[in-house]
């Protein structure tokens, strides 16, 4: 089961792998090369009360109806048994298993916090998670500063397959109150999966919505994701 998007692109890491994947070998011969991130991004000031009840919100991410067609859900957001994963994979350097992580794990001050994954053809993956805080600049910085710091790292997947990871800068629209995107390239025996993501701020809410596909996904249903969602948690 994909419990979260870190552990989403590792299942589907290994799996390429077993089926040996070779169309994006991502090696030192052709390596893609990944632009800078840019400097961090300050948060807003936060203008509307934050989420305290996480079945609120969940109410306000995004379902299956809002993504493209063959997307199914993977797990209830409402089912705590379901949840992701609390404790991150052991990286090198250290920390930069947080990548992706649910940010009500990466920041757990967090007042409340939900997540909803889905999973399509051809390991096609959306993950969305969001989370409010009573003081939100704090931890849009500290995920920001996650990324800066884990730009190249690796780590393993349970059978003990080295996986790595390079991340780098992604071109996208400003959402919300404040947003910064990213890309990140896992590569694992001659198979490559991209995550592009979004991490933005609605008021005093972060949300994090990632697109993940063996080849990089068009940057535009990103886009769409993100600005949907933006309008549904400011409907409420």
């Amino acid at each position: 089961m994909r419990t979260t998007a870190y552990a989403a692109t590792v299942t589907a890491v290994a799996l390429l792998t077993a089926c040996g994947s070779s169309e994006d070998t991502d090696s030192d011969a052709d390596r893609v090369e990944l632009g800078a991130l840019g400097a961090i991004v300050p948060a807003a000031p936060a203008t509307v009360p934050p989420f305290t009840d996480a079945d609120t919100l969940a109410l306000r991410l995004l379902g299956e109806d809002d993504l493209p067609a063959g997307m199914v859900a993977v797990y209830d957001p409402a089912d705590e048994s379901t949840r992701p994963a609390s404790v991150p994979a052991p990286t090198t350097p250290a920390g930069c298993g947080k990548v992706l992580m649910a940010l009500g794990y990466q920041r757990p001050e967090a007042l409340t916090w939900t997540a909803v994954a889905y999973e399509g053809p051809e390991f096609a993956g959306i993950d969305i998670d969001a989370a409010s805080y009573a003081e939100v600049g704090p931890a849009f910085t500290a995920v920001q500063e996650t990324l800066h710091n884990c730009t190249e790292y690796f780590g393993e997947d349970g059978e003990n397959t080295r996986i790595d990871y390079r991340l780098g800068a992604l071109d996208q629209p400003q959402a919300g109150d404040a947003s910064t995107s990213f890309q990140l390239r896992m590569t694992s025996e001659g198979a490559t999966l991209v995550a592009q993501a979004t991490l933005v701020q609605v008021g005093a809410t972060l949300v994090q919505i990632s697109v993940t596909a063996p080849e990089a996904s068009d940057p535009a249903l990103l886009a769409q994701l993100t600005a949907a969602q933006v309008r549904a948690l400011r409907e409420a």
